[in-house]
C-alpha cells in the first residue's frame, strides 16, 4: 500500500470513528432526555404544587447528582 492510498484509509478510518462516537453521543443524549422526561413526571406526581419548569429543575439537578456518584464510582 503506498502513502496516498494509507493516507486515505486513515482518512476513512478517522471519519468512521467520528460518525460511531456521534452516534453514540447521540444515543446517550436520547436516554438523558429519556430519563429527564421520567425522573420530571416521578417529580410532578410526588409534588403537585411545583410548576412544570420547576419540576424539571429539580430532575436535572437529580440527574448530575446521579452523574457525579457515577463518576466518583469510576474514579474509586
Amino acid at each position: 500500500m503506498d502513502n496516498s492510498a494509507s493516507d486515505e484509509q486513515a482518512k476513512e478510518d478517522y471519519i468512521q470513528g467520528m460518525l460511531d462516537e456521534h452516534r453514540r453521543l447521540k444515543t446517550e443524549s436520547n436516554l438523558l432526555s429519556s430519563k429527564e422526561r421520567l425522573i420530571t413526571q416521578k417529580i410532578q406526581n410526588s409534588m403537585p404544587d411545583l410548576t412544570p419548569k420547576e419540576a424539571q429543575e429539580q430532575a436535572r439537578r437529580l440527574l448530575w447528582i446521579m452523574c457525579i456518584n457515577d463518576w466518583d464510582e469510576i474514579a474509586l
